[in-house]
């Protein structure tokens, strides 16, 4: 495979599912249309709280297992909010063909080796036909922040982005996204939040081709943006470049209230205004005060008590956790 892919990085909700769908078109460029995981299926430890997985010592027919049963899965698979839907697009008895190919080695098989064979794969089952050398792939997966530098040594000229999201607007999108209709437990969203900007800070110390977006840039300044993007990752900036797709085709979008995607729009930027409660307004000025000032988003001072109950906690025993877990945070 092309020895430069591209990683795309951020939280939940930040944008990353949009980021991918504009790249997916560009003729230089294979996007996979999932998120692949290939930590988890190697069995590393991962600490991002939305995917956690503790570590195990796996043989390499378990990981190749691991991915092929993650493939099968996406195969028939729908959720309608999430970043995707690849029912019906893989050709499963090339999986099977191609990972029995796999295992048929008297050579070792190192992580890197395994970790090519998940990039690679994707494209031999929608394709059928192996990724030509001049393709560059495209991978995101939300745990990737925390594997960038694994990553960078596996591919010394891999290059990163990673789309940040205003914490008040990410926190209220990812709790909307987990909670649906009802007011969840915020500890998992809070956590995943603090690992993803943990590594945003992290990743650029160490890592050299690391550029990191805005979200909100990426609605109201699309041309702007999506230059420098095209100018950072080395391809030409095409039109394709402006139009969200998903295979080629049209991209439905991941929208929390599950509204048709039409296209960028910076329409309902502000939109989690009206529905950030006290509480999440409190956590993030305590643990992401650095991450609004840096990247130049407004502070906000909430306006009622901590003991407050939202007229959207309809749930006792999630209210109750929300007032007890930030006391870790909030002293």
């Amino acid at each position: 495979m092309h020895q430069s892919p591209i990683f795309l990085i951020g939280n939940h909700k930040s944008g990353t599912s949009l980021l991918r769908s504009l790249l997916d078109s560009h003729e230089d460029l294979f996007v996979i249309p999932n998120e692949i995981h290939p930590f988890k299926h190697l069995g590393y430890w991962i600490d991002y709280d939305m995917r956690k997985n503790y570590p195990k010592q796996l043989s390499v027919r378990e990981k190749v297992r691991n991915f092929k049963e993650w493939i099968e899965y996406s195969n028939q698979a729908f959720d309608k909010y999430a970043d995707s839907d690849t029912r019906n697009i893989w050709d499963l008895d090339l999986l099977n063909n191609l990972v029995k190919q796999r295992l048929e080695t008297d050579q070792e098989i190192s992580d890197k080796d395994l970790v090519d064979f998940f990039l690679e794969t994707p494209y031999q089952l929608i394709q059928k036909k192996p990724i030509p050398q001049n393709k560059r792939i495209v991978e995101k997966s939300v745990e990737h922040g925390e594997f960038a530098a694994d990553l960078q040594k596996m591919y010394p000229h891999a290059k990163f982005v990673h789309i940040i999201r205003n914490p008040y607007s990410n926190l209220v999108s990812i709790r909307k996204y987990i909670g649906r209709n009802k007011f969840p437990f915020l500890r998992d969203p809070v956590n995943a939040l603090y690992n993803s900007y943990y590594y945003l800070e992290k990743n650029q110390r160490i890592i050299d081709n690391y550029f990191v977006i805005r979200y909100e840039d990426l609605l109201t300044k699309p041309d702007e943006t999506i230059s420098e993007i095209a100018e950072f990752l080395g391809i030409p900036n095409q039109n394709s470049l402006y139009q969200p797709s998903s295979l080629g085709g049209n991209w439905a979008g991941n929208s929390t209230n599950n509204v048709e995607f039409k296209g960028i729009s910076a329409k309902n930027i502000n939109s989690w205004k009206t529905n950030i409660t006290d509480i999440e307004i409190k956590l993030v000025n305590k643990l992401f005060s650095q991450i609004l000032s840096k990247y130049n988003y407004e502070k906000l001072e909430p306006s009622e008590s901590f003991w407050k109950r939202d007229k959207a906690e309809d749930n006792l025993k999630s209210y109750i956790g929300n007032r007890l877990f930030p006391r870790f945070y909030l002293k």
